[in-house]
């Protein structure tokens, strides 16, 4: 890192790009240096790519470097400067990812976003019951789910999914085996934690819950004092849980709330309908809401910072580093740039998850 480091600033120095009163936290070294903290990765990846063309040769630097983490922040995060990155592919065509089964297809959908794709897409389709990779003109890459109750799924680091049915979470590999499962939770979400462990809002049931390897609750959350519906959860960097719940009965009486490890709330805002959320870099925080169609992103008092008005009825979206934001639901998949306009949209009879690779 520190031989990356001497080469870019030498050559920004002699460009003329970098001047001595320039502050370091605009340099992209300064930044590439936060891809080791876990806590600091996904705003370093948006600084990055708002640093556009500068930023390439040192994220080029990092592809080349021994810790599998850093090497797929890198190239995902030249994935999503798009175009801005062409000087960079053939480094990334000339990675080898071995049996890293993420690295390989975060490589192959940087190099199509690069190419003036859209990257590839992870897509759950409740009607139809797929769970189908598209490619970067929307086509099906592979189908890699076909259940008639899919409810959605993700992809693990691992190279398998986590997928929700109707009433269970399993673990399934590429293969189709399911390795691991926890019935009987009636699951909207659920999310894979860093120590094998799995968060699961189980929305019927009341309760959101920790299961461990064995299927096992270690935590639980509820709220007697209402009808508590948990319809998405998120474990943040701090150990708090992040949740959405609103009734069927009063869909004004929703709300998003965070939770500390004693089950005490520590933060809640009052929303109508909120069907996922999710806290981004620099505690800003992403929320979906079926009725009234809106996305957007609020700051901890609650304040609207951005809002994406083209959305339809939505149901799940995700927020890129570029800004930019893909979103789905009732018959949609589109991307919205960072002014909200329609990058591209298909039709899906109705989308339930989302992962861009």
């Amino acid at each position: 890192m520190r031989r990356i480091s001497i080469t870019l600033a030498i050559g920004l120095m002699t460009s003329g790009v970098v001047s001595q009163t320039r502050p370091q936290s605009e340099t992209p070294v300064y930044w590439v240096k936060h891809f080791e903290l876990p806590a600091k990765c996904d705003l370093a990846m948006e600084r990055l790519v708002a640093l556009r063309a500068e930023a390439v040769d040192c994220l080029v630097g990092c592809l080349t470097d021994p810790r599998p983490e850093i090497r797929l922040r890198a190239v995902r995060t030249l994935g999503f400067l798009g175009k801005v990155a062409q000087p960079a592919l053939p480094s990334i065509m000339a990675m080898k990812p071995g049996k890293d089964s993420s690295l390989a297809l975060a490589v192959a959908s940087a190099a199509d976003a690069i190419r003036g794709g859209r990257g590839f897409v992870l897509v759950g389709d409740f009607v139809t019951g797929e769970l189908v990779e598209l490619d970067g003109r929307g086509k099906e890459r592979q189908v890699v789910m076909d259940l008639t109750d899919l409810w959605s799924g993700r992809r693990l680091a691992s190279g398998n999914y986590l997928i929700l049915t109707a009433d269970d979470v399993r673990e399934v590999s590429s293969a189709g085996k399911t390795v691991w499962s926890v019935d009987g939770v009636e699951p909207l979400d659920a999310v894979r934690l860093a120590d094998g462990r799995t968060l699961i809002a189980s929305a019927e049931r009341h309760r959101v819950i920790e299961v461990d390897k064995r299927g096992k609750v270690v935590w639980s959350y509820t709220d007697e004092s209402r009808e508590f519906r948990p319809v998405s959860c998120q474990r943040l960097r701090n150990g708090n849980t992040l949740i959405a719940d609103y009734t069927l009965t009063d869909l004004a009486a929703g709300r998003v709330i965070e939770v500390d490890k004693d089950k005490r709330i520590v933060w809640e805002l009052t929303w109508r309908q909120p069907a996922m959320v999710q806290r981004l870099a620099g505690d800003r925080t992403l929320i979906v809401s079926h009725k009234p169609d809106r996305v957007q992103i609020v700051d901890k008092a609650g304040k609207v910072l951005q809002q994406f008005k083209d959305v339809d009825i939505p149901s799940v979206a995700e927020y890129l580093p570029n800004g930019h934001l893909l979103v789905g639901g009732e018959g949609f998949l589109r991307e919205l740039d960072a002014k909200g306009v329609r990058l591209w949209n298909q039709r899906m009879s109705w989308v339930t998850c989302i992962q861009r690779h």
